[in-house]
């Protein structure tokens, strides 16, 4: 088998998506010319899976896309785009890579914590039973399963029976795991799956790739493609605004209604071109506190509940004013509320006009369609369902599966819909039309593992362990540990990448933030703290890329779009 060095691999990848998605509108050769790729030769993750390369390609065509908007919109000629492999893999572990006021999460998170106006997880106060309630167990006809506790693990404890009159007690880790694993023990695989499903946890049996495709599920997310872009419904091309700073997506105004991490990375990137994002969070639902830090970079946030009747008006007045509307809810659940994608058309004709369209984007777990697509789900869920844990698991010495150590499926799923999203908005301005986009964790893992695109022989990931030094990553470990594991080792190996204090890094720094170092008083008289956090990865000639704005806690802004 003939080596390919990362950026070689990825450049082969790009040819692959250009070919099974004609809808990119891309040429192979035109895109050969055009996007630059460096970075080292060797992959910077353990294990088979090319995820490295996987996000670089991801990125050339992102990047491609939108200097198509960029000639279209500012009549410019074509731009060079230029990607470094390495600063690619750094973007799947991106929500770990920041510094506020010196402090980050890779040493004592607990510092970060005054900073914040209020946690929006209960994750500080979980127990040791409540935190082992994500992993992989053995069930009674020996599959593993993949539990997952969500953001309130106390649900799935008493729908196992280990809360209420029967409360388990564990005082360590160890202990909780073994309290879980004897429960789980007592069921069968197909019983587990449906205690699951009837009681709307998320969880999922552990599959290798092929059973994965052969399942009905697999099968109807085998017919999508991965960039899922549908024409909602014919209208007039519609121009952009007007621009003062050469931005690609300036003016360009979103909603994010989502959480966690897949959906707001699609808002991070399109901030980053220059979009008007908002983010919604319910003040009643709780979120990844940390994510404060990076995934709000470029954006305002706000705080609004769509089941108060005053706020859901004031939603729908930002909503009418949208040009992208992203949905990173379980299908169903936002139209429930009356934001499903005819319910957004009607309110963007009602507020700009009958003329007026809109790019509708759907991001959850498994889709939209099969079997499973009102089913919640998260990265570690769809990545025991599809395969990945399976593959990646064996190919670090394993003999069983595991998660890989980065949110790798969150973060590529962003960058797939984000790159979706421009393409709908490239043909709503030549075409016309009101546009849907869909992604899913589950259809990212799949093109990962897709014969096409491969994995690493044994001899490359010999190679990439003497240069990395990996430990060896035990299935008790969380991910919050296995993420800071794999940025030590790469600050290790590659100290200049990610030194927040070199200019020459691949590092964005904010002198101020809506941060405070005290929560003292009110305005001036708080000190606001600087922020440093991972850069744009890609570059595109003639464009400025990076976000207008420094990070900033939810729901602090406004319901407004001057600003």
């Amino acid at each position: 088998m003939t080596f390919l060095s990362v950026p070689q691999d990825a450049r082969t990848i790009i040819h692959i998506l250009i070919k099974q998605n004609p809808h990119l509108k891309l040429d192979t050769s035109t895109i050969d010319d055009q996007v630059d790729l460096s970075g080292s030769a060797l992959p910077n993750l353990p294990g088979c899976l090319k995820s490295g390369a996987i996000a670089s390609a991801g990125f050339a065509v992102f990047g491609a896309i939108a200097e198509q908007i960029g000639q279209l919109r500012y009549k410019s000629p074509a731009s060079k785009i230029s990607i470094n492999t390495d600063h690619a893999s750094y973007f799947l572990a991106m929500v770990f890579l920041f510094r506020a006021n010196g402090h980050s999460l890779l040493k004592n998170p607990q510092e970060l914590i005054p900073f914040l106006p209020r946690a929006w997880d209960r994750r500080a106060t979980l127990g040791p039973l409540e935190a082992a309630v994500t992993n992989t167990y053995i069930t009674k006809d020996n599959r593993y399963y993949q539990l997952h506790g969500g953001l309130n693990p106390n649900l799935v404890l008493h729908t196992l029976g280990l809360l209420g009159d029967n409360t388990a007690v564990a005082t360590t880790p160890t202990e909780a795991s073994e309290i879980i694993a004897q429960r789980i023990k007592e069921l069968d695989s197909q019983e587990l799956e449906t205690l699951m499903i009837e009681n709307r946890h998320s969880g999922n049996m552990c599959h290798s790739p092929e059973e994965w495709r052969a399942s009905a599920m697999g099968q109807a997310l085998d017919k999508r493609p991965l960039y899922d872009v549908e024409l909602l419904a014919a209208g007039r091309p519609c121009g952009f605004p007007t621009s003062k700073n050469n931005k690609i997506l300036e003016g360009i105004k979103v909603i994010e209604f989502a959480r966690i991490i897949a959906g707001p990375t699609i808002g991070y990137l399109l901030a980053s071109l220059g979009a008007q994002v908002i983010k919604i969070n319910a003040p009643h639902l709780d979120d990844l506190t940390e994510l404060q830090f990076t995934l709000t970079v470029g954006k305002h946030t706000v705080a609004l509940n769509a089941k108060n009747p005053k706020e859901k008006t004031e939603l729908e007045n930002l909503v009418g004013q949208a040009d992208v509307f992203i949905n990173g809810y379980r299908p169903g659940s936002l139209e429930r509320l009356g934001f499903g994608k005819e319910h957004v058309q009607a309110l963007v004709k009602q507020h700009q006009g009958e003329q007026a369209t809109v790019v509708y984007a759907d991001e959850s777990c498994y889709g939209i369609n099969g079997p499973y697509k009102e089913r919640s789900g998260w990265e570690q869920t769809s990545d025991a369902a599809s395969g990945v844990s399976y593959l990646f698991g064996h190919s670090i010495g394993l003999s069983r599966p595991r998660i890989p150590v980065l949110p790798v499926t969150d973060h590529l799923t962003g960058l797939f819909a984000a790159t979706s999203i421009l393409c709908a908005l490239r043909d709503r301005a030549t075409i016309g039309g009101s546009y849907h986009v869909v992604a899913s964790l589950t259809k990212s893992n799949m093109f990962q593992l897709s014969p096409e695109v491969g994995v690493f022989s044994q001899e490359t990931m010999d190679k990439a362990q003497e240069k990395y030094q990996w430990p060896q990553f035990t299935t008790t470990m969380d991910m919050a540990s296995t993420i800071r594991t794999v940025i030590r080792h790469w600050q290790n190996v590659h100290p200049q990448h990610l030194d927040f204090d070199d200019p020459g890094s691949f590092t964005s720094h904010f002198d101020q933030s809506e941060f405070f170092a005290t929560k003292d008083g009110n305005g001036d008289d708080r000190k606001r703290v600087p922020v440093d956090l991972l850069a744009p990865v890609i570059k595109i000639d003639g464009y400025p890329s990076g976000w207008e704005s420094p990070p900033r806690p939810f729901g602090i802004d406004p319901p407004s779009f001057d600003y």
